[in-house]
Parts: C-alpha cells; sequence; structure tokens
C-alpha cells in the first residue's frame, strides 16, 4: 500500500487570516512592542529597585555598598546580584518577541546582547498569523502607561526606595 503523503516531508501551512481559527491556542508566546518594553522595564529597572528595598528592610544587604558617609542608597546596588532572575526573564521576553515578529527563535542568543536587541523595541511585529500561532493580546492600559510615563515612574519609584532605605538608618 503506497500513500501520496511523504512522512519526511516539513509540513507546511497556509498562514493567512483565514487560517488563523485553525492553530492552536498560543496566547502569551507572542508579545507587542509596548508589552516587550514594559516587561524590560519591570525586570532591569522596577523589580530590582523593590527586591533591593524590601531586603534592605528586612536587614539583608544585597550588594549595597557602605559610601564614606555611611549612608546605603539605591544608586549603589550591585547590579550583578539579581542576574540569576534577570537574564532567564530576558530570555523568555525576548523568544516570545522573535515569536510575533516571525523569526526564528536561534535570533535569540543574539538578541540577548543588550545593545543588538534594540531593534525589538521599534520593528511592528506580524499583524495576523505567523508560524508561531495568533498575534497576543492587545497591550493593556497599566503597560501603557508604564511605558509612556517610564521616566517619571522610574524617577518616583527610586526616590521612594531612597526615601525608605535612608529612613531607616
Amino acid at each position: 500500500m503506497q500513500s501520496d503523503v511523504d512522512v519526511y516531508e516539513t509540513p507546511r501551512a497556509n498562514l493567512g487570516d483565514e487560517n488563523a481559527d485553525n492553530f492552536p491556542n498560543t496566547e502569551g508566546q507572542r508579545i507587542n512592542r509596548i508589552n516587550f518594553t514594559a516587561l524590560n522595564l519591570i525586570v532591569w529597572v522596577y523589580l530590582p529597585i523593590m527586591i533591593y528595598t524590601v531586603l534592605y528592610k528586612f536587614g539583608i544587604n544585597l550588594g549595597f555598598s557602605d559610601s564614606m558617609i555611611g549612608k546605603a542608597s539605591v544608586t549603589r546596588m550591585d547590579p550583578f546580584a539579581l542576574w540569576y532572575i534577570q537574564i532567564p526573564a530576558t530570555l523568555y521576553i525576548i523568544t516570545m518577541r522573535v515569536k510575533d515578529l516571525g523569526i526564528n527563535l536561534a535570533w535569540c542568543a543574539l538578541f540577548i546582547i543588550p545593545i543588538i536587541n534594540i531593534p525589538l523595541f521599534f520593528i511592528s511585529g506580524k499583524k495576523g498569523a505567523n508560524r508561531y500561532g495568533k498575534p497576543g493580546a492587545n497591550s493593556s492600559l497599566i503597560f501603557k502607561l508604564l511605558v509612556w510615563f517610564a521616566p517619571i515612574v522610574s524617577i518616583a519609584l527610586f526616590l521612594i526606595a531612597n526615601l525608605i532605605i535612608t529612613s531607616m538608618k
């Protein structure tokens, strides 16, 4: 019995919008530029400030150095102390963004380098379904506000953390 189907052939699918309903549920596998930017801000700016502040509040010094004055400050955090959390989280975020662009996942190894991943913040993703599934959900209002007002939120969080830390001395 011979079949017309070659079992060794790579499966091909029409990835047009008309077949978008045929894809499995891959919600959360693709993120747009705003979500990508917001998640990077959370992982690389807000998370370290909050973790350092909370741990310092409980007496755990995670990389604060004492200056000549003897006060601890968020400005003197050890930048390497949280990399075991930040790098895997960033790799996961980059993977979702690369899926949104519809390019090969091997590019994630290159985009983990901070300067090289800058285009991920600006290049628009695929509008319809691609080989990684349907587009992700639209950005929430909180993520949009977080990205639009990032300098203000970052400075405010930084100042609040410094106030908490310096008031403990």
